[in-house]
């Protein structure tokens, strides 16, 4: 669980960009459960030192297990990463309590936590990095995904420029097809761990419980990227794939 890899993808386009961007994802620390302090530090230290562009934060950061006093410190953490233009985080469906009955932190908390440390939360809401990416992040839906924004309403409604590369921020693997056919350039998530534990991942990979289990895959156009997440949630082990996080390089096709 604590032997963190680093992947990379290339990510092609045909958008006109005004420079190449390398950005780091991470998902899935569920902080408290393995990586924490000293190790996090750590690993914030290594990709601040390789000089992202941007980071995402893909959910599941924190969980219902986290203290309060874990949420401020992973927070401070990973806020600490340096980043040319900034970091932006997307809830999982564990990061707000869901389900907790007597929470560390509220909703509120977190939120205030993560702005606190300069991390930009995104909620069906956008970002435009450098005039060149139009980042959407979207709000985790539990197990409802079907009460969720259509992703051509969410364009329209954020006024994504077409122009620029569309890069949707979801911690679940969900609507990969929609996004393709929307015009997506590049879709990020994590929530799968890649099974965590066997045989988890393998059934995922025959029963599809996830639109994409693991990996980067082009689908009519559009890149998707699942990641295995930096950690795990439940039991500070893994016997199925491993711990990463993983770096994005976007640019010429």
């Amino acid at each position: 669980m604590n032997h963190v890899v680093e992947t990379t993808y290339q990510i092609s386009t045909d958008k006109q960009l005004s420079q190449p961007y390398r950005a780091v994802l991470i998902a899935d620390l569920h902080y408290g459960n393995g990586i924490t302090g000293e190790k996090l530090a750590e690993q914030c230290d290594r990709i601040s030192a390789q000089n992202p562009d941007f980071v995402l934060l893909d959910g599941d950061i924190v969980d219902e297990n986290t203290s309060r006093a874990g949420m401020q410190e992973a927070c401070a953490l990973l806020g600490g990463i340096r980043a040319r233009y900034g970091i932006y985080y997307v809830y999982g469906n564990h990061d707000q309590n869901n389900y907790s009955s007597d929470p560390a932190y509220t909703s509120q908390e977190l939120y205030e936590t993560l702005t606190g440390q300069g991390i930009r939360v995104l909620a069906e809401d956008a970002a435009v990095i450098n005039g060149d990416i139009t980042l959407i992040g979207r709000s985790d839906p539990g197990f409802l995904a079907e009460n969720r924004t259509e992703i051509r309403e969410l364009l329209e409604k954020t006024h994504a420029d077409p122009d620029t590369f569309w890069l949707v921020e979801d911690h679940q693997p969900l609507g990969l097809a929609k996004n393709a056919a929307a015009g997506v350039d590049l879709t990020v998530s994590g929530h799968t761990h890649a099974g965590q534990i066997f045989p988890i991942g393998l059934l995922d990979r025959l029963v599809q419980f996830n639109e994409m289990n693991y990996g980067c895959r082009e689908q009519n156009g559009m890149y998707a990227v699942v990641t295995s997440g930096i950690c795990g949630w439940g039991y500070p082990i893994r016997t199925e794939a491993h711990s990463e996080y993983v770096w994005l390089e976007i640019g010429g096709a």
